[in-house]
C-alpha cells in the first residue's frame, strides 16, 4: 500500500497540467483537455486548507490566535513572507515553514489570523525562544494562546501534572482512543498562556496532529463564540430602554390628542432598533455559526470521561450554551422590539388615515352642501332672471305701444297692453331658461361620460 502511495504521489507533479487549471489525459492517442471552472481551484484548496503536520511526542505546540485589524493583516502577512523569504498572492490564507526542526504555520481566517509552532521538547533553547518572540511580536489583539504539552506515555504526563499547579475544582480531562488529556481552560498569569497536557500513548503521529487541530479549534471557536456574549451585555441596556420606551409609547396609542408625540417616538425607536440590528446583526450570526462548529467539534471529538474529572462536554457545554442561548435570546428581543415598532406604527398609520378619511368625508358634505345652496341660488337667480327680463321686455311694449297710440294705430293704451303681455312674457322667458338650462346639462353629462373636456 506505501509502495502504490509512492507511485502516485510521484506521478504528479506541480508543473502538471492539472496545477495550471486544465487537466490532460491519453486515451488512444488522442489528448482529453478538461477546462476547470474558475472555482475549482478555489474549492480544492478550501478543502486542503489548514493542515496539521504530525506530531511526535515529546513536544510543545504554542498556538496564538489574533482578531487584527485590515492594517494589522497586511503586516501579518508581510512578516510570514520575510520569514518564507518569498512573496506569495494577496489571497493565500495559509503558510507553513520549518527552522531547525521546528514547525511554524500561519492561517488566516475571516476575523482571524492563526501563528501556530511546534517546539520538540529538548531543542535549542535560542530557537524556540527566537520562535517564540516571534509569533508573540505580531499585531492583533490575541483571543486565545495556547501551549500543549505532548507527552509519550502516561507516566510522563502525570509527573508533569504534578508541576502544571492547575485548579483542581476546574481541572477537565479526558480520553480520547488511546490519548488522554488535561486542562483547566484558564490563562497562566506567569506566561499569559493557557494550558493543556496530552499522553500520546502510541497514537500514529498523524493522528495526533489531527486530534490536536481538532482539540485547538474547539476552543478557539469557543472563545470566537463567546464574543458575542460580550456584545449582548455591552447593548443589553439599551435593548431594555427601546423595550421600555415602546412599551410607554404602545399605551399612548389610544390617545388621539398625543398622535404627533407618539409618531416622533415610534420614529425615534425605529431608528434606534435599526441602529443596534446593524450593531449586532453580524455579531450574532458569527456566534451562531462559531457556536455550532464548536459543538461538531465536541461531537468529532467524543472524548470519553476519566473518573473523578469534568467532561470536555460538561465543561464546554455547562459554560458556552448558556452563552448561546443569551445572545439568543437577544436576537429575538431585538427583532420582536423592531416588530413591535413596526406595529405600533402601523396601527397609529391606520388611526390617523381613518381620521384623515373622516376629516375628507366631512369635507365632501360640506362641498355637498355648498353645491347645493349654489344650485337652488342658480335656480332663484334664473327666476329671478325671468321677472327682470319680463319687465324689461314690457317697458319695450309700453313703450312701442305709447308710440303707437299717439299714432291712432291701436285701441288699448300702453298700460292696457303691458299688464296682458306680463303673464304670457314670464312663461315664456322661464320656458325659454329651462330649456337652455337642460341643454347645457345634457352637454355636461356627455362630457363626462365620453372622458372630453366640455
Amino acid at each position: 500500500m506505501n509502495a502504490y502511495i509512492s507511485k502516485m504521489a510521484g506521478s504528479v507533479n506541480v508543473g502538471s497540467p492539472l496545477a495550471t487549471g486544465v487537466a490532460r489525459r491519453e486515451k488512444g492517442g488522442e489528448t482529453v483537455q478538461l477546462i476547470d471552472h474558475p472555482d475549482r481551484s478555489a474549492a480544492v484548496a478550501e478543502l486542503h486548507l489548514r493542515p496539521m503536520p504530525p506530531l511526535y511526542p515529546p513536544c510543545d505546540l504554542i498556538q496564538l490566535v489574533r482578531l487584527p485589524a485590515a492594517g494589522e493583516r497586511v503586516a501579518i502577512r508581510a512578516a510570514v513572507a520575510a520569514r518564507l523569504g518569498k512573496e506569495f498572492a494577496s489571497d493565500t490564507r495559509h503558510a507553513a515553514g520549518r527552522i531547525e526542526g521546528c514547525d511554524w504555520s500561519w492561517e488566516e481566517h475571516s476575523e482571524a489570523a492563526t501563528m501556530t509552532l511546534v517546539l520538540p521538547l529538548g531543542g535549542p533553547a535560542s530557537v524556540r525562544d527566537q520562535l517564540v518572540r516571534w509569533i508573540a511580536d505580531m499585531p492583533g489583539g490575541i483571543i486565545r494562546a495556547t501551549r500543549i504539552r505532548i507527552l509519550a506515555t502516561d507516566e510522563d504526563a502525570c509527573r508533569e501534572l504534578e508541576n502544571a499547579a492547575f485548579e483542581p475544582g476546574e481541572l477537565v480531562g479526558g480520553r480520547i482512543g488511546s490519548l488522554l488529556f488535561w486542562s483547566d481552560f484558564r490563562v497562566r498569569l506567569d506566561e499569559g498562556l493557557g494550558l493543556a497536557i496530552i499522553a500520546a500513548n502510541a497514537t500514529p503521529a498523524p493522528d495526533l496532529g489531527r486530534l490536536v487541530r481538532q482539540f485547538q479549534e474547539l476552543g478557539n471557536y469557543r472563545n470566537l463564540a463567546l464574543r458575542g456574549l460580550t456584545e449582548v451585555r455591552r447593548h443589553a441596556a439599551t435593548l431594555a430602554a427601546i423595550e421600555e420606551e415602546l412599551a410607554r409609547t404602545s399605551a399612548e396609542l389610544g390617545d388621539c390628542e398625543a398622535d404627533q408625540r407618539t409618531l416622533e417616538s415610534l420614529m425615534g425607536l425605529s431608528a434606534q432598533c435599526q441602529a443596534l440590528r446593524t450593531l449586532v446583526s453580524y455579531r450574532l450570526g458569527a456566534t451562531a455559526a462559531y457556536g455550532q462548529v464548536v459543538i461538531d467539534r465536541l461531537h468529532a471529538l467524543a472524548p470519553d470521561k476519566i473518573a473523578g474529572l469534568q467532561t470536555l462536554s460538561e465543561f464546554t457545554e455547562r459554560r458556552l450554551l448558556p452563552a448561546l442561548r443569551t445572545c439568543e435570546a437577544f436576537g429575538r428581543r431585538l427583532e420582536g422590539a423592531a416588530m413591535g415598532v413596526e406595529r405600533a406604527t402601523t396601527m397609529l398609520r391606520t388611526r390617523i388615515e381613518l381620521i384623515v378619511q373622516q376629516q375628507n368625508l366631512a369635507l365632501l358634505r360640506s362641498v355637498d352642501r355648498s353645491a347645493a345652496r349654489q344650485v337652488a341660488m342658480q335656480r332663484l337667480v334664473e327666476g329671478l332672471s325671468a321677472v327682470a327680463l319680463s319687465y324689461y321686455a314690457i317697458s319695450l311694449i309700453e313703450m312701442m305701444a305709447r308710440s303707437a297710440q299717439a299714432h291712432g294705430l291701436i285701441p288699448l293704451d300702453s298700460g292696457t297692453l303691458g299688464a296682458l303681455a306680463v303673464v304670457p312674457l314670464l312663461l315664456t322667458i322661464a320656458l325659454a331658461l329651462r330649456a337652455r338650462s337642460r341643454r347645457i346639462d345634457r352637454r355636461l353629462d356627455d362630457a363626462e361620460q365620453t372622458g372630453s373636456v366640455p
